[in-house]
Formats: C-alpha cells, sequence, structure tokens
C-alpha cells in the first residue's frame, strides 16, 4: 500500500501542476497566507483518496492514551488520515518549509511540552500496544517534508532563530540547499528515536520497555521528503537507511518551476 501511496502522491501533485506553480510553492513564498497547506494540498489529498478508493479525514484528532501516565499531551492533530472504511491506514502529516526543520523531530533544551512530533507516533503504538486499539491504529505513519534540493530565498528559521541549536551563520548555509542540509539530520533524529527504548504498560499493569523498531510491521513511519523536482521514500523497516530509499521524478508538464 505505501507504494502505491508515494506514486499516487506524485501524479496527484503532478495533476495540481498549475496550481503548485509547477514547484515553486514550494518555495517561501508558498508560506504566505498557507498557500501550500490550506489551499491546494488539501486538493491534493483528496485526489489522491479518490485514486486510492480510501475514505479521507482532515484534521483528525488523534487522541493518546493516559497523557498523565505516559507524559503526552492529550491529543494530536493529523493533517489526513486515509481509510479502509472506518479503519484509518494511514497517518499523513504535511511539514512545509518553514516546519521541516530539526526542532520538531529532536529533543532539546527550551522545548516546549511534547514538541517533538515523534511522541505522537510513540502514543499511537502505545495505543495498540497497550490498550489493544487495533481499530484506531494505521497501518502507516507518514510524514511529508518540504525541502527544496536547491537554493532559495531566506525563509523563517526556528532552529536559528529561537530554539538556537546552530549559530545564525548557518542560515545562510540552510538556504543554498534545505534537503542537503536537514534530510540527513532529520534521518538521523527519528532513526535515534525508533532505536531508544521507551516505556510501555501493558494491561498487566507492569512497566517495560520496548524499542520503536518492533512495531515497524504494525503501524510503520515512514518519512516523504518532497526536494521540488523528485519525492524520495524513506522507511522504518529500513531504520530510514539512504541506500534504501525510492526515488521518484516529479513531471510538472515540461515547464520550469
Amino acid at each position: 500500500m505505501i507504494d502505491e501511496f508515494l506514486i499516487s502522491l506524485k501524479t496527484s501533485m503532478e495533476q495540481f501542476s498549475s496550481e503548485l506553480h509547477h514547484g515553486a510553492l514550494f518555495h517561501p513564498k508558498g508560506l504566505e497566507g498557507k498557500k501550500l497547506t490550506g489551499k491546494v494540498f488539501p486538493k491534493i489529498a483528496r485526489n489522491m483518496a479518490r485514486e486510492l478508493d480510501l475514505g479521507l479525514t482532515e484534521e483528525y484528532t488523534n487522541y493518546m492514551p493516559y497523557p498523565s501516565v505516559y507524559g503526552l499531551n492529550k491529543y494530536s492533530r493529523v493533517d489526513f488520515v486515509f481509510r479502509k472504511g472506518q479503519k484509518p491506514e494511514i497517518f499523513f502529516e504535511l511539514e512545509s518549509l518553514d516546519r521541516a526543520q530539526l526542532y520538531l523531530f529532536w529533543e532539546y533544551r527550551r522545548m516546549w511540552e511534547n514538541e517533538n512530533k515523534l511522541w505522537y507516533y510513540y502514543g499511537t503504538v502505545v495505543k495498540y500496544h497497550d490498550l489493544g486499539k487495533i481499530e484506531e491504529t494505521p497501518r502507516y505513519f507518514v510524514w511529508l517534508l518540504i525541502l527544496p534540493d536547491y537554493k532559495v530565498e531566506s525563509y523563517s528559521n526556528w532552529d536559528v532563530n529561537y530554539y538556537r541549536l546552530f549559530h545564525p551563520s548557518i542560515k545562510k548555509l540552510i538556504c543554498e540547499n534545505p534537503f542537503n542540509f536537514y534530510n540527513p539530520l532529520i534521518k538521523a533524529s527519528v532513526r535515534k528515536f525508533v532505536q531508544k527504548k521507551h516505556y510501555f504498560r501493558p494491561s498487566v499493569k507492569k512497566w517495560i520497555t520496548k524499542q520503536l523498531t518492533e512495531f515497524q510491521d504494525v503501524c510503520e513511519l515512514v518519512f516523504i521528503t518532497c526536494t521540488g523536482d523528485r519525492l524520495v521514500m524513506s522507511r522504518g523497516k529500513d531504520l530510514f537507511s539512504s541506500s534504501k530509499e525510492v526515488s521518484l521524478q516529479i513531471d510538472w508538464k515540461g515547464k520550469m518551476r
């Protein structure tokens, strides 16, 4: 299913090539007024649902299990949920250029509570493992990162301006090629997160620890990076190995971005 999902994402983006300005909407200009995330991408998701013969729910509330016990927020908002009947098949999150940064996928000082969005993946797995809520567990939890593989104009960078994860001088380097800078860092952080031992509390109420790698055949964590001219899929079952990534070229109808 995830391979078909990737192909459908590619073909649907190509169908909306004009509205995506042939890839230019992935630039900082697409952040203005949420042109990409609020206006164009919902159309792409709906088209994908039709192509894949799946139901679609937008802005789905994913309630977390026993927040006070697991140290989680009460819920997260999933951008798009693709369903087979009533059961979710794919949770799909879109992170635009100003959100596809390290602060959303890493533990660090000064972070807000549960700002590392990977904790919502953990909470989803907990619902399956500890509570047996199979009907609420998607087969795939997918993030789409917008990271152009070419130079872009300056844009809001939370890693530099707020969290100070990098020196201000690095901002120019990031804009030279967001993909080259962020893609390996985010993948490394995600790999560390799924390999780390996390607490689980089964029905016997005895705390145990497990790696999230054990759950990739139940709810696989998948990252798809849009570079502007291609989609690159990296999978949890492969521990996000670059040698096992799948890449598809996007055809912008012969027009330059």
